[in-house]
């Protein structure tokens, strides 16, 4: 799904070089719905749907580093949050993500 509009939604709008709070929050509320709607064409979201979010800090590099792309590939993926509709109400419960 990440193609496209998608991709650069996700990459530049939600998920950038400095995360704001509320634009990360819009973009899983979007994306889950739209994942929802692809995935389940009959959802009904009347009921609950639970999505865990996870978050990996990576490095930005600031010139040439040997082996940065292994190191940075290698760095694990940290639960963070919840996000669930309920309802057809979006609740998204993440810590600043700047701050891990």
């Amino acid at each position: 799904y990440i193609v496209n509009f998608n991709w650069v939604k996700w990459t530049f709008r939600v998920n950038n070089a400095k995360i704001k709070q509320v634009n990360l929050h819009n973009g899983i509320r979007d994306f889950s719905a739209f994942w929802l709607h692809q995935e389940f064409s009959k959802v009904k979201l009347d009921k609950a749907y639970r999505f865990k979010i996870y978050c990996k800090k990576i490095d930005s590099p600031n010139g040439f580093e040997d082996d940065f792309l292994n190191r940075q590939i290698a760095k694990p993926w940290i639960e963070v949050g919840d996000a669930t509709w309920i309802n057809k109400e979006f609740v998204c419960e993440l810590p600043n993500i700047e701050g891990i």
